[in-house]
């Protein structure tokens, strides 16, 4: 019997309130949200039409929003997600935001 994750690899997720896209890059139990709201499975390419987005300019304190081509990782179930368009969300899982993961060393070709 497969044993089937919430977030799967490969999946790909958009947010119906910020317009941010992302892609599953390992997948396990926790389930991503962006917004506050559980971001929606995306099945093509065509039947996904971007939302029109409207910034709130009474937004206030910091936000970080998604950055695009960056990875992110869960730190308590592991899930990370690679951010294929950017948005003024915030991508979390089990309600906490995901740290973006640090650009990892490559040996030294000398």
């Amino acid at each position: 019997r497969r044993n089937i994750l919430a977030t799967e690899t490969g999946k790909r997720y958009s947010c119906s309130e910020c317009g941010s896209e992302f892609v599953v890059t390992r997948g396990a139990e926790g389930t991503i949200k962006c917004c506050g709201k559980a971001m929606e499975l995306k099945t093509s390419f065509l039947a996904y039409n971007s939302p029109n987005i409207a910034l709130n300019s009474n937004v206030t304190g910091i936000i970080m929003a998604n950055q695009l081509g960056r990875r992110y990782q869960c730190e308590t179930c592991g899930t990370m997600v690679l951010c294929t368009k950017a948005g003024e969300g915030a991508i979390q899982c089990h309600d906490t935001d995901m740290p973006v993961q640090q650009p990892r060393k490559l040996p030294s070709s000398d």
